[in-house]
């Protein structure tokens, strides 16, 4: 006869929050970033929990909670990029968004630099100088290299200044979390 799958209890709040909060630190994302294996990490997260006095949570526990708070962000910001839409906002919105917000800065950051090299060009055309047609080359490739560094330059102070803000925000958060998720 086959036996009953017991199932584990809800999550409390408390919980989710501690969880949310100990997988958000810098320090753990560093290291989720760096794993080429994640379970060992999700089994530390386990443990954390159980030092933070929440029992009878394992790595699969924690990463299918975390999977499914990140689903529903995700969906939540999908559904508030559509025009017309009233915007949405699940648990611990706010705190996932600062954590994933950094990576899609990254992401948009690389994507908008490869459109920047094609599109911001200034460009000399023929017959606007009197120049030979090998100083015209030499000016054309001047110029694109120079607007496409500067723009690139632009960019990548404005993703500085955002890192470093989300950095901060970090910090912050995780100097005020709860003394249970410490």
């Amino acid at each position: 006869m086959k036996k009953a799958r017991k199932r584990a209890p809800n999550w409390s709040n408390e919980e989710q929050a501690c969880l949310v909060s100990i997988w958000s630190a810098p320090d753990m994302q560093e290291k989720f970033k760096k794993a080429t294996r994640k379970w060992p990490l999700w089994e530390e997260m386990g443990k954390m929990l159980e030092r933070a006095g929440f029992y009878g949570r394992d790595a699969k526990q924690c990463e299918a909670l975390m999977h499914r708070l990140k689903s529903t962000y995700y969906r939540c910001v999908n559904h508030n990029r559509q025009p017309g839409n009233e915007p949405q906002y699940c648990a611990f919105y706010n705190e996932i968004d600062a954590v994933l917000s950094q990576k899609d800065a990254c992401k948009s950051y690389v994507e908008s630099d490869e459109e920047s090299r094609v599109s911001d060009g200034d460009l000399v055309l023929e017959g606007e100088r009197g120049d030979s047609d090998e100083e015209k080359n030499n000016i054309n490739n001047n110029n694109t290299v120079n607007s496409s560094s500067n723009v690139n330059q632009d960019h990548l102070k404005q993703f500085v200044e955002q890192l470093a803000e989300t950095q901060l925000q970090n910090q912050l958060k995780a100097s005020y979390l709860p003394l249970y998720c410490r």
